[in-house]
């Protein structure tokens, strides 16, 4: 499943997004592209870190564009899961 995420991922759409990306893993395979994502906090950085540990413990394909905004790279970086992100 293709997931093109788009605007502002904080805490307030942690369901929203929890919900997206359980819907992906259980598709059997997710691709997650970041290009119009504009904000993002820790919240967003550690479901999406959830979402790779479930796809790789059930066998599920998973790849995250890395087309996070200079500025979102740096907030991936400074939260220790920048590697989740980058190419």
């Amino acid at each position: 499943m293709n997931v093109r995420l788009e605007g502002t991922w904080t805490v307030e759409r942690a369901g929203e997004l929890k919900d997206i990306l359980l819907q992906a893993v259980t598709s059997g395979e997710m691709e997650v592209d970041f290009t119009a994502v504009r904000e993002a906090d820790l919240s967003f950085f550690q479901l999406l870190h959830a979402a790779q540990k479930s796809c790789i413990k059930t066998g599920v394909s998973v790849r995250f564009l890395p087309t996070l905004s200079p500025i979102l790279e740096t907030r991936a970086c400074w939260t220790g899961l920048g590697g989740i992100v980058k190419s």
